[in-house]
């Protein structure tokens, strides 16, 4: 039987929020950030990254936490989405209660398209997060591991594209916790 309700809803005229919100609640949907899908629609990382599109500046790259949940490597998606800019590509797109931009340097390599939708690559994600927050818990580092381990990257080559970004801070959190990433993936618990 075809599928009457497309694979994912928002809050429309159509149907209201209490109506999806109903829908929810009688095993019909399940929530995808601010929209609805049907529960045999599988979670894949197109579904989620058109979730973002409402909130999206036409420029704007998926980045950190919030690619981390379009890999699936997150449960729930941030309450703060997080993307980012090419720097120097002009008007910098505006920041929202539900979205955090930030200009960035990215190399051609660093962003791929999934749908048409812009997302940090695997390996520039594990970059982020490895140089981000000044201290980590063991279920950051799981993530980071385990988004490692999906990249089919070396540990050569994330350390030799982190020495390729020029200015980035935190260079050198990042290359212990990457090294402490790969070490994990080659000698599991």
């Amino acid at each position: 039987m075809p599928r009457l309700l497309p694979d994912l809803l928002f809050p429309s005229a159509q149907f209201g929020l209490a109506e999806l919100s109903a829908a929810r609640l009688d095993g019909e949907l399940t929530p995808v950030d601010s929209g609805f899908a049907p529960l045999d629609c599988p979670g894949t990382v197109a579904l989620r990254l058109r979730a973002l599109v409402p909130l999206l500046p036409e420029t704007a790259i998926v980045e950190r936490q919030s690619a981390l949940w379009v890999y699936g490597f997150r449960p729930f998606p941030p309450a703060r989405h997080q993307a980012c800019v090419r720097a120097g590509v002009g008007r910098r797109a505006p920041s929202s209660v539900r979205l955090q931009v930030r200009e960035v340097v990215l190399e051609a390599d660093d962003v791929v398209a999934v749908s048409g939708i812009a997302l940090t690559s695997r390996i520039r994600t594990a970059i982020d997060l490895a140089r981000a927050p000044a201290s980590v818990d063991d279920i950051q580092r799981d993530q980071l591991r385990l988004l490692v381990e999906a990249s089919g990257a070396t540990l050569d080559e994330c350390l030799e594209r982190l020495e390729r970004c020029r200015n980035m801070p935190n260079k050198t959190r990042a290359t212990v916790r990457l090294k402490e990433a790969f070490g994990a993936v080659l000698s599991p618990r």
